[in-house]
């Protein structure tokens, strides 16, 4: 990217990893654009989803990272809007991330991370629910303002990069 990236943080393997890749790019000059994180916390898990919360703050802090987040009761707006859980907590993580891009001029891209074993799974879901040959399609490595950066990583990959790293 040419400009400044929120990554999208959930506190998972996937997420930190991405971060930390950003993270390294900034301090080796590779990466001289604004780094922020956002976390959507969607209460659908109590204390345990207030600890990823928590746990992303305390990650974003220690690396001098730029901290946003958001809590909403996304089980409550899926039943008011008549959608299933995923797809209400997907809508609400982009618009959330939409809204952060858009009061921050220096913020132009959203990183997200989706990794290889994302991709298929999403591919083979495509096929079975009938989507033809757009299903192979998938998850592409960039729609809008939207980038991929570990699409073509495995999860096997990226859990070794963790251990590696000694991440938590």
């Amino acid at each position: 990217p040419t400009g400044g990236v929120l990554v999208a943080l959930s506190g998972g393997a996937d997420s930190i990893c991405l971060l930390n890749l950003f993270i390294s790019a900034k301090k080796s000059g590779a990466f001289p654009y604004r780094l922020a994180a956002a976390h959507l916390n969607h209460s659908l898990r109590g204390k345990e989803a207030d600890r990823d919360e928590e746990f992303c703050k305390n990650v974003c802090e220690k690396c001098g990272i730029e901290f946003f987040a958001k809590k909403l009761d996304v089980a409550a707006i899926a039943k008011e809007n008549g959608l299933c859980t995923e797809e209400a907590a997907r809508n609400e993580r982009y618009s959330f991330f939409a809204d952060i891009l858009r009061e921050n001029d220096a913020l132009q891209f959203v990183a997200t991370a989706h990794n290889k074993d994302d991709f298929c799974e999403t591919m083979i879901l495509n096929l079975l629910r009938g989507s033809g040959i757009d299903g192979l399609s998938s998850i592409p490595k960039k729609r809008g303002n939207i980038i991929r950066p570990l699409i073509d990583v495995s999860r096997a990959e990226i859990i070794d990069y963790i251990k590696e790293n000694s991440l938590e």
